[in-house]
């Protein structure tokens, strides 16, 4: 399961606690007016010595006002997004962690009494079979996850989808 699966899911849950929103568009923007000042900068009329300057001002102020403008345009218009939670739309960070095979039960129990801080104790390399993966608010208040293991070249789950909100009386 990627994130991009989990997400889907995610946006299934009843009551919409989990809508698809888009990213900020204060760094693409930030970066469409560093490119321009610096466009304008290169324009300027100045001295013959600084010409290497000015050819590098033009340069590279035009490829960050560019790259601006591109990613700008892929958060307005694109099919992309993140998953923001309840009504303040926090956005939800995704987590992968691994763990080593051993600690397959003891990672599902902690995953069910919703021990986040053992789970992130508990952690191995990028090379064990289990993987925990899922999205959660900074202060945990909010987890979706899921545990699968590696096992006969696929990855098959070991528990279901598993939903922890804090905000709700069952959680």
């Amino acid at each position: 399961m990627n994130r991009n699966q989990l997400a889907e899911a995610l946006y299934a849950l009843p009551g919409n606690i989990v809508v698809k929103g888009r990213k900020s568009l204060v760094a693409p923007l930030l970066m469409i007016v560093v490119g321009a000042v610096l466009t304008v900068i290169a324009l300027l009329p100045s001295a013959s010595d600084w010409g290497d300057l000015k050819l590098t001002c033009m340069s590279l102020g035009g490829v960050i006002l560019v790259a601006g403008a591109v990613v700008t345009g892929l958060r307005l218009f694109g099919s992309g997004g993140i998953p923001l939670y309840g009504r303040d739309r926090t956005p939800l960070a995704w987590m992968e962690y691994y763990y080593d095979r051993q600690h397959a039960a003891e990672v599902t129990d902690c995953m069910t009494r919703r021990d986040w801080k053992r789970l992130r104790e508990l952690q191995a390399d990028h090379a064990a079979p289990v993987r925990l993966v899922g999205y959660r608010t900074p202060d945990d208040a909010f987890v979706a996850c899921r545990v699968f293991l590696y096992a006969e070249l696929e990855e098959r789950p070991l528990t279901d989808l598993l939903v922890a909100d804090r905000n709700t009386p069952e959680a």
